[in-house]
């Protein structure tokens, strides 16, 4: 009777392992999770890359408005120069008077820019740079006859260059302060223009654009 027992208990314990054998099999594995694309860069198209920053274009505006204070601060410093030399040697009393004019004039101009420069870290130039200074040298070594023409010559050279480059900084211009020195600078400017062309033309200089 023992026998028959264990061959059938042998039977029933196959079955069972081949019904797990069977189920393991049923059974999916996982399957794996993608690692996760790195996230692409942002496109920069070429307008882009040429776009400067905020930060360069003020840089720019800053280097423009410098670049404008040391223009006139020459032409400041050669109009001085040159009013001092004729002040003293001309024998015309409306050449002598155009010089003193605007030697006071233009010495509180160039006042005013010195102190604004100063406020804004900028060294403007104490001196004049060669080929001004070659210039200033040659008017105050002729003969007092030929003085007076050549001083006005010089002096329609340089202010209708300052009138030119002061009416395009009120339209280039950053600085809120610079640009109201400017606006205040104009009108002073454009008059004495108009008399720097009157007296030439009284000594018989042709100057264009006189009013």
């Amino acid at each position: 009777m023992r026998q028959p027992f264990l061959e059938a208990a042998a039977f029933a314990a196959a079955l069972w392992l081949l019904g797990a054998a069977a189920q393991a099999q049923d059974v999916p594995s996982p399957t794996p999770t993608p690692a996760p694309s790195p996230t692409p860069a942002p496109t920069r198209t070429p307008a882009a890359l040429a776009l400067p920053s905020a930060r360069d274009e003020v840089d720019r505006q800053r280097r423009m408005d410098g670049a404008f204070m040391t223009r006139a601060r020459l032409r400041g410093l050669e109009e001085i120069e040159l009013g001092q030399i004729v002040a003293q040697r001309s024998a015309n009393d409306g050449v002598r008077s155009l010089a003193r004019q605007i030697i006071e004039e233009r010495g509180k101009a160039n006042e005013s820019l010195r102190l604004f420069a100063q406020s804004q870290a900028v060294e403007l130039p104490t001196t004049l740079e060669s080929a001004r200074r070659a210039e200033v040298d040659r008017i105050s070594k002729l003969p007092a006859a030929e003085i007076d023409r050549a001083y006005l010559l010089a002096m329609i050279r340089i202010h209708d260059e300052d009138v030119a480059d002061f009416q395009k900084q009120t339209e280039a211009g950053q600085e809120v302060e610079l640009q109201g020195w400017v606006y205040d600078t104009v009108p002073r400017l454009e008059e004495e223009q108009r008399e720097i062309h009157r007296v030439a033309a009284g000594l018989g200089i042709e100057v264009r654009g006189t009013k």
